[in-house]
């Protein structure tokens, strides 16, 4: 089994790496692969592709981990539900509970939930049990969904892109943000 983290990582932190340590503490899986999504994605304020798988290799070094260019180099951005479908084999989309509450926005909804496998991290005091339970296409399907609970990381890369607190970043990355003068951090 693969496990996909996919995100915007913008920057990564060092909860996206207390992440790939708690997942692999408790889910059997032969891989796990950070997906870091395109510009072509239409989020604001990405920073470039390159500078973001850069950003992500620093993260993985010395870690099993691996950083897929899958969704940066495809110049047609298909979504999640179209690179889960090309892996032919078992795979899990690990996400945050925010994200799960926006499912519905995502390529190809409701296919995405219907055939793909989800591993939800909870975030904040978010009740994903009820949520998927009380939502009329995920309780369809809620067999695909594996909830982890117990994660408890304040950390995000939208703190760190409003505060520029370097202590929420690993030394790697945030060096490399200084050098490559991003997130305006000087």
């Amino acid at each position: 089994m693969k496990i996909i983290f996919g995100g915007a990582f913008n920057p990564p932190t060092i909860a996206h790496k207390e992440i790939y340590k708690y997942v692999m503490e408790r889910i059997k899986a032969d891989s796990f692969i950070y997906l870091p999504v395109s510009t072509l994605y239409t989020k604001n304020g990405l920073e470039s592709n390159e500078h973001r798988y850069n950003m992500l290799k620093l993260l993985v070094k010395g870690t099993n981990a691996l950083v897929s260019r899958d969704e940066i180099d495809d110049l047609n951005y298909k979504g999640t539900h179209a690179y889960l479908k090309s892996l032919n084999e078992e795979s899990m989309f690990l996400m945050g509970s925010d994200n799960l509450r926006t499912l519905d926005t995502w390529i190809n909804y409701p296919a995405l939930v219907k055939e793909c496998k989800f591993l939800v991290i909870s975030r904040g005091n978010l009740d994903d049990e009820s949520y998927i339970k009380n939502d009329e296409v995920l309780s369809k399907y809620k067999d695909n969904f594996i909830l982890l609970k117990g994660f408890d990381m304040d950390i995000s890369s939208s703190k760190f892109r409003k505060t520029k607190d370097k202590n929420l970043l690993t030394k790697e990355v945030y060096e490399y943000i200084k050098e490559n003068k991003l997130y305006e951090v000087l």
